[in-house]
């Protein structure tokens, strides 16, 4: 019997088909040792249910089409109890008590987790935990048994999540079914999201694949629910979503899937629609999003202190990004983000200083913005970033899949174009999009999901860490001839090199290591970055008692910097440009503010300096009489890039979180205990 961890194992491989041995356990860290031993173990089993094994010639990892072929349908038979692990043990309780249709017991639960009484107590008393997150409790009666009690919408919203945590896990899908079926619902999912597609259709829309895959799941538990609740909807929000476009599609699919001919059923579904949707166009009227997504740019180019090559594609994919986030977050459909850990390791700084830019979105919404949806934001930036910096001449033509969503194909693309400057790169983010094109129109495809095409296809995450770039630059390179466009150099080669003169003490670190040196292959955020204090040289603080209005105190603060020529006069007009442009965006905490502008208008070093004024500097640019814009501190930013200050710009950020640093930093007699001042504050974070 294949166990969960062979199973993934063998998924492992199957993609990994084409790839020399080293190299697989390279990408998944594995001992050689350990590969060969999990191999033969493998090949045994799939023996015994009468497959072909896997084989390995000449180092390389082979399939047969036999294999391939039965793979599949193999897995279909296998006892998905095997993959359950008690988060989704959690999950599943509260989904089969959603839709319960009598009185729910504990060996009710006992049978379908073949589990013994005392470990479902247990679980139950850690699902109560869960219900409390969103406002509900998980009550037990002796005339209806185990039961969810709250408002409905918040019970919906936990049966969501439930849904959209249990589609993470390999074999999901089934889980969801496995539970309808333990009612003796039968419900065809496939069905639900045929007539889902037809209606899409009719109000031509489309979805983000992985949350409309959660949506049509959520409508087959919706149809076999047994509920008197009523929908609680604020009185605004109703009238709000009866005006919006995409109301009638809710309305239809309320009638036709769930046969509810309810207000509130059309409004809760046409929401959902909302918050999964692909593409903006019936967006357009809207103000409020308009103004929040210019508010937001702005704010993350002032906070980042860096700049966009293309502000106007940035402003139509934020957008489009934004109004399904709104919706989502504004009415607690929670979505699982399956990188958020990765993004908050690799991107850092970035998602730090992006949470503090979103804010204009908390303060509408009223409630602070989830970590995974903080971590979309920070890939959809992430990627802008990425592209501004990646400028070549194309040669090859490639087309990008990414059904994911627009900030997961964003970076998925910012990523390969830094992989592969010789590659012009065309992003679609639905595989209906991907099958309108002809074969002509790109030379290999790069998706995150199976994509069926004459052309070379690479299935590939969203992000990738180091060893994943590396194995995929390799590959490439390889099938199309790309080692004349740069002199590579065989990573594995040299190690083997350096294994005949020294010991290596962590292969794995020195793969990666070499990688990035010899092509540039970066994963986080912080390789050649500067800390605050090495940023701000103790020369750079100045201190001053005159008197001056805004433009003067940024060209007086900027004269250490051009006087050691780390920028120009250039850069000081540019700077000032941007305030009458923009307004206050600089003024990013009270009393303090951040001007800088783009590189290419004369930084030649990255560096900050400061300013200490005695009397304050008012930037009520539009007359708001703010008393937080009486600016004491000017710090200005020199940046050479993107990304080589975003540590220090975060080091600022945590200094200018509490007032009380700001005071002290004001209260400050000069440039010596200013510097003290800071290194104390970050020596305690």
């Amino acid at each position: 019997m294949l166990k969960p961890e062979d199973v993934n194992f063998i998924n492992s491989l199957i993609k990994s088909e084409g790839k020399n041995v080293a190299e697989f356990c390279r990408l998944n860290n594995l001992p050689k040792k350990k590969f060969w031993y999990e191999l033969k173990k493998i090949n045994q089993t799939l023996k015994d249910m009468k497959l072909p094994g896997i084989h390995i010639e000449n180092g390389i990892i082979k399939f047969s089409n036999e294999l391939k072929n039965n793979w599949d349908h193999e897995k279909s038979f296998f006892n998905f109890n095997e993959f359950i692990f008690q988060e989704e043990r959690l999950f599943m309780i509260i989904l089969y008590t959603f839709i319960k249709n009598g009185i729910l017991s504990n060996f009710h639960f006992q049978d379908l987790l073949n589990m013994s009484k005392n470990s479902i107590v247990l679980d139950l008393k850690k699902v109560r935990k869960i219900c409390s997150q969103f406002n509900v409790e998980y009550i037990y009666s002796r005339s209806h048994g185990y039961d969810i009690s709250g408002d409905e919408i918040d019970i919906r919203s936990l049966a969501g999540f439930s849904i959209s945590k249990l589609l993470v896990n390999p074999v999901g899908e089934m889980i969801l079914t496995y539970i309808l079926n333990a009612w003796d619902y039968n419900e065809d999912i496939e069905t639900i999201n045929n007539q889902v597609m037809k209606i899409a259709k009719k109000y031509n829309v489309t979805f983000v694949y992985d949350r409309i895959k959660q949506f049509i799941f959520f409508l087959c538990f919706l149809v076999n629910r047994s509920s008197g609740n009523k929908l609680n909807i604020d009185k605004e929000d109703v009238e709000y979503v009866k005006r919006h476009p995409l109301y009638p599609m809710g309305k239809q699919i309320a009638l036709e899937i769930l046969n509810q001919n309810s207000d509130k059923e059309a409004i809760f579904l046409t929401i959902h629609l909302l918050g999964a949707l692909q593409g903006t166009e019936k967006f357009h009227k809207d103000k409020l999003f308009m103004d929040l997504t210019t508010e937001i740019i702005e704010r993350v180019k002032a906070i980042t202190g860096s700049s966009f090559n293309d502000i106007d594609k940035l402003r139509e994919t934020l957008f489009e990004h934004l109004v399904s986030a709104y919706f989502r977050i504004k009415f607690n459909i929670k979505i699982v983000n399956p990188f958020t850990n990765q993004i908050m390791n690799d991107y850092n700084e970035l998602y730090y200083l992006v949470e503090k830019a979103i804010h204009p979105l908390e303060k509408v919404l009223g409630k602070k913005i989830p970590e995974d949806e903080v971590a979309y934001f920070t890939i959809h930036f992430g990627g802008q970033l990425h592209e501004s910096t990646v400028t070549s001449k194309r040669t090859f033509k490639a087309l990008a899949i990414c059904p994911n969503g627009i900030s997961s194909s964003l970076i998925m693309v910012s990523q390969l174009k830094e992989l592969f400057p010789m590659i012009e790169f065309s992003r679609v983010n639905t595989l209906e999009q991907a099958r309108q094109l002809e074969n002509n129109e790109y030379d290999m495809v790069f998706s995150t999901t199976y994509f069926k095409t004459d052309r070379k296809l690479y299935i590939i995450k969203p992000i990738l860490n180091k060893v994943e770039k590396e194995m995929l630059k390799k590959e490439v390179y390889e099938d199309f001839n790309l080692d004349r466009f740069i002199n590579r150099i065989d990573v594995a080669k040299v190690i083997k090199i350096i294994e005949k003169h020294a010991s290596i003490k962590n292969k794995q670190a020195l793969y990666e290591d070499i990688s990035s040196l010899l092509y540039g292959i970066e994963e986080t955020w912080d390789q050649g970055v500067k800390n605050l204090t090495e940023l701000l040289d103790k020369r750079f603080i100045q201190f001053t008692d005159k008197k001056m209005d805004w433009a003067e105190a940024i060209r007086y603060a900027s004269k250490p910097l051009i006087e050691n020529e780390y920028i120009t006069e250039k850069y000081v007009d540019a700077m000032i440009e941007n305030v009458k442009k923009i307004g206050a965006y600089i003024v990013l905490a009270p009393k303090v503010a951040i001007p800088h502008a783009r590189p290419d208008n004369g930084v030649n070093k990255l560096g900050i300096s400061l300013l200490h004024l005695k009397h304050p500097v008012d930037f009520n640019m539009g007359g708001e009489n703010d008393e937080d814009r009486q600016v004491q501190l000017i710090f200005i930013l020199a940046a050479i890039d993107n990304k080589a200050h975003l540590t220090a710009l975060k080091q600022l950020s945590q200094i200018l979180e509490d007032e009380d640093n700001i005071q002290k930093l004001i209260d400050a007699e000069n440039k010596d205990e200013i510097y003290s001042l800071i290194q104390d504050i970050l020596n305690t974070k």
